[in-house]
């Protein structure tokens, strides 16, 4: 059976490789070219030697489910777990359930919603700004790309809600991201993928608001709508 090796630890930062963005079929010259595909899935564990994976491209749009050409080290990598990917549809076609060939992965920050501690707590929450690269929501997780500043400390990064406006029609949910000290350092990209469906199913929620302290541009609230 053919297993997949090609991981990247879990390091805090984690730093996602850069990949080819196309391959040119075998042969040919002029012809035509099948795109590398980049997202954030979730491993649901090896089938019949098969390493499979699901995903929403945005938002509620129809779940996606691929199957890749080998297995996975689920004693490395759990099912339930959600992983960043270069891969390829074996039919060529984008974000339609499909076999595929998987080219590279990377564990990257998995975590859900903090309800039992309240953003209160943390009165210096956006004292350590974050360069916000992406933000979308892909059925019941919120994915970021962010640039954050490197060191080998332990540090805290979470979504934490606000309690008092969980009867809202929509929720405050901020982007925790403090360090243990102000760092001056270089900075390196970051993938995470936080399941919001605590807040995301409460009856009276009609999406949520969440809150980056975010050093790129201006913009520090972002609005999901469902």
């Amino acid at each position: 059976m053919r297993t997949l090796r090609n991981i990247i630890s879990l390091i805090l930062p984690v730093f996602i490789m850069a990949f080819s963005s196309c391959s040119v079929n075998d042969n040919t010259y002029d012809g035509e070219v099948t795109a590398t595909l980049y997202d954030i899935v979730t491993f649901t564990g090896n089938d019949n030697g098969q390493a499979v994976f699901t995903f929403n491209q945005v938002d509620d749009t129809p779940e996606v489910t691929l199957r890749a050409n080998g297995t996975l080290d689920d004693k490395r990598i759990e099912p339930g777990k959600r992983i960043y990917i270069a891969y390829q549809p074996v039919h060529g076609k984008a974000f339609v359930s499909d076999d595929i060939r998987l080219y590279s992965l990377a564990s990257i920050n998995n975590g859900t919603i903090n309800t039992e501690e309240s953003i209160a707590d943390f009165p210096e929450w956006d004292r350590d700004k974050v360069y916000l690269l992406a933000a979308w929501r892909s059925g019941k997780y919120i994915n970021l790309q962010t640039r954050l500043v490197y060191t080998k400390e332990p540090r805290k990064y979470r979504l934490v809600g606000d309690p008092e406006t969980f009867g809202d029609p929509y929720p405050d949910v901020y982007l925790l991201h403090q360090l243990n000290e102000e760092t001056d350092n270089f900075q390196r990209t970051f993938y995470a993928s936080f399941d919001i469906s605590p807040v995301w199913e409460l009856p009276t929620c009609r999406g949520i608001t969440l809150h980056v302290a975010n050093s790129n541009l201006k913009q520090t609230k972002f609005i999901f709508k469902k």
